[in-house]
């Protein structure tokens, strides 16, 4: 199993955001995070990278236990998020943003080869990068945000809401690139509103609701649940 979650429980000061969350990601799966905002998705996405406080529960990489390891010590072992509203260092150039991404030993070796797989993902990101990350569209920054997660060497890549903001026609470049990502061996979790898009690539998905595991199941079931789609899928 690539990543398992056993009961977590997380709070924000003295708030109890998470209560009792159970999931689990497959290698070679994508796994959707589906909730309306304010359930829980990024404090629980946050709490996986080691950016939460965890009051009980476990988290377990690939059979390693990483409940409360350093987030530089859980990116090392293959665990990669890109946040939600991409956080880009504004005044550093695309290519600059893009090898802050290879900051561990391991991601280091391959820097060369990474880079010229994000710009095979992403081809226009090539002649953009020596411009400040400042200055792109929000879906161009988005490709740089995905494009810094990839030179980390994820085994498994976690995504908070990367379609956010987003043109259609941007969203579904995005889309492409993670089904690609996902096609070159790196399992994926993605918490993202635009449900019908990820429920066309996803293995199976979790409802978050209050900070707790409502449902689960494949894809298929969540598109053929009647009370699923009258509550995220707007019929």
């Amino acid at each position: 199993m690539m990543l398992k979650l056993t009961d977590l429980k997380v709070r924000i000061g003295n708030l109890r955001i998470i209560q009792g969350v159970s999931l689990e990601v497959a290698e070679h799966e994508i796994v959707s995070l589906m909730g309306a905002n304010g359930a829980g998705k990024t404090t629980l996405m946050r709490a996986i990278s080691g950016l939460g406080h965890i009051t009980s529960g476990k988290i377990e990489l690939m059979g390693e236990d990483i409940t409360h390891s350093a987030t530089e010590k859980i990116v090392e072992a293959g665990l990669v998020q890109i946040p939600e509203g991409r956080q880009l260092f504004s005044l550093m150039t695309v290519r600059e943003n893009l090898e802050v991404g290879a900051h561990s030993a391991r991601a280091k070796r391959k820097l060369s080869d990474n880079l010229e797989y994000v710009f095979s993902l992403f081809p226009e990101l090539k002649d953009m990068s020596s411009k400040p990350a400042g200055n792109l569209s929000g879906g161009q920054q988005q490709m740089v945000a995905i494009g810094r997660g990839i030179m980390a060497e994820p085994k498994l890549l976690l995504l908070d809401e990367p379609s956010i903001g987003l043109s259609p026609i941007m969203t579904q470049r995005v889309m492409e690139a993670v089904k690609k990502i996902h096609s070159d061996g790196v399992a994926v979790l993605i918490a993202e509103q635009n449900i019908h898009e990820v429920l066309k690539m996803a293995n199976r998905a979790y409802v978050l609701e209050q900070g707790r595991i409502r449902a689960t199941g494949t894809a298929e079931e969540m598109l053929g649940n009647e009370e699923i789609k009258s509550m995220y899928l707007g019929r």
